[in-house]
């Protein structure tokens, strides 16, 4: 297409920016050639090689608001921590993941449906995904974010390396994104405290030394009627069953519980669930 342009004058005391801009719409190389019409004297012209990109505008995001927030992939390229070379990212406990595509309210491109494509890199087979849902439709800069979901099923303890491609079509390169999943063992990001926010019980799904299961140091007085805790996740949205209360010493104490998550929910990481025992003393 036509370049925009507009007649200027340079003089010998002062220079003159021309900035170029372009908008590829395939990966590849090509040869761009600028031309200088100068009055009264021959054209100047010149040429350079220019390496583009197809896909500069194309995002991914762990929420449908604006990416830049969340991102997985930016201006085409997939962020540290979900670069498929380290997959940093780890995912555990939840069965499912979101991942929301679009693209940035300055791109012009139109993209085809895009194609999501998974896989599985493990020691094992304890671990198997799908795509549950995928895009309908073109991705437009003026359209919604569109979603991607990947579910897990889990059989047994592994620790897997999942990779999903975006196959854009159209002569759009794909891009790939990955990270670790965790099936079985302690539940990362898990967080539990006596004190809003302040996690001194349980600290990514194991427990701090004073409240080690085994050995028990932490005692609490006679006189405490009660203790509540807090619960909350650092990362994903995990669904936790209802608390199972065991006592050594039955016959001195019974506890009673309440709270919202007396019968197990799900904890978030923009809320706070919380759990309350009353103990009940027998009488001596």
């Amino acid at each position: 297409s036509q370049p925009n342009v507009f007649p200027f004058e340079v003089t010998s005391l002062e220079s003159t920016l021309v900035a170029v801009s372009a908008n590829c719409a395939h990966n590849g190389t090509v040869i761009i050639q600028a031309q200088f019409e100068l009055e009264d004297f021959s054209p100047v012209s010149f040429s350079w090689e220019q390496q583009t990109t197809s896909f500069l505008f194309f995002q991914v995001g762990t929420h449908s608001q604006p990416p830049e927030t969340n991102n997985v992939v930016f201006n085409g390229k997939p962020t540290v921590l979900w670069d498929p070379r380290f997959h940093l990212m780890t995912i555990a406990g939840s069965t499912f993941s979101d991942f929301w595509l679009s693209l940035t309210p300055d791109g012009s491109q139109n993209v085809s449906t895009p194609v999501p494509k998974i896989s599985v890199f493990s020691d094992n087979v304890n671990l198997t995904t799908s795509i549950a849902e995928a895009p309908a439709s073109n991705l437009t800069s003026s359209s919604g974010p569109q979603l991607v979901r990947v579910s897990y099923n889990c059989t047994g303890p592994t620790l897997a390396v999942v990779v999903l491609v975006f196959d854009l079509q159209n002569g759009f390169s794909p891009i790939s994104v990955g990270w670790t999943k965790r099936c079985g063992g302690y539940m990362e990001f898990v967080m539990v405290a006596t004190q809003p926010r302040f996690a001194d019980v349980i600290q990514n799904g194991l427990p701090l030394p004073l409240w080690n299961p085994s050995t028990h140091p932490f005692q609490v007085s006679g006189t405490v009627e009660s203790t509540t805790f807090y619960l909350y996740t650092s990362e994903d949205e995990t669904r936790l069953s209802a608390p199972e209360i065991q006592l050594s010493a039955k016959e001195t104490v019974s506890i009673q519980v309440s709270g919202n998550f007396s019968q197990g929910g799900i904890l978030s990481p923009t809320s706070q669930s919380v759990l309350t025992l009353t103990y009940v003393c027998m009488s001596q």
